[in-house]
């Protein structure tokens, strides 16, 4: 079934007219209201081949970037920031930033909090990234 786009545009831009003022309140319950594209047709292709014959890329929402060398991403948007980053192999863990309201920082890992500040079940250790 083909994605209705134009519908999609509809149901987006009145969902940002209604959550704005939540969003900038930074109630995470807007997101529980966004008007998520389902598709019945996503392709997949399964892997074959060996892995030391393929090139692989992390792609990832968690807002990484280099400090020293690129821009962070923009945070304050409700409808976000979809440009990305590349992080060559030879970046170290303290190389890194994050832009990403609920991720907090240490030298060797970010952990996913909630609103208040809580950790959430969700770490990623940076030197596992290069």
């Amino acid at each position: 079934m083909p994605i209705d786009l134009e519908k999609f545009k509809i149901a987006y831009e009145k969902w940002v007219e209604e959550s704005l003022p939540e969003f900038r309140a930074s109630n995470e319950k807007i997101f529980k209201t966004y008007p998520l594209i389902v598709s019945d047709d996503a392709p997949w292709t399964p892997y074959k081949g060996e892995s030391s014959e393929q090139t692989f890329a992390l792609v990832t929402s968690g807002g990484l970037y280099l400090k020293e060398s690129q821009p962070a991403f923009d945070v304050e948007s409700i409808h976000g920031d979809l440009s990305f980053r590349e992080l060559p192999k030879s970046a170290r863990p303290e190389d890194f930033g994050i832009a990403h309201e609920n991720i907090r920082v240490t030298p060797t890992h970010f952990t996913k909090v909630n609103s208040r500040g809580h950790p959430l079940n969700s770490n990623l250790l940076l030197t596992h990234v290069n």
